[in-house]
């Protein structure tokens, strides 16, 4: 394994980079919509429910792609969304 495994900087960058808007961006969303549950309510940077990381994600895709055109650039744009996931949680 590399040198930087151990240390939580490294290991879950790319989850706080998708937290940090998760929590500005769609979480409050999750709130106001008064409609969660208690896997919701414990979600945070270290959980490994990856339904619950895919709904983050597909909401931030509906915040700031809302028009989906980066879907286009694609011949397999759901591969897109795998692969992102695939790096959040390796």
């Amino acid at each position: 394994m590399g040198e930087f495994d151990d240390d939580e900087t490294y290991r879950y960058f790319n989850r706080q980079v998708v937290w940090k808007a998760f929590e500005e961006c769609v979480r409050p969303i999750w709130v106001k919509a008064d409609e969660e549950d208690e896997q919701e309510r414990t979600f945070d940077l270290h959980s490994t429910n990856v339904d619950l990381w895919d709904q983050a994600i597909e909401g931030l895709m509906e915040r700031f792609f809302w028009d989906r055109d980066w879907a286009l650039t694609s011949q397999n744009p759901q591969l897109l969304v795998s692969r992102f996931l695939m790096v959040c949680f390796i």
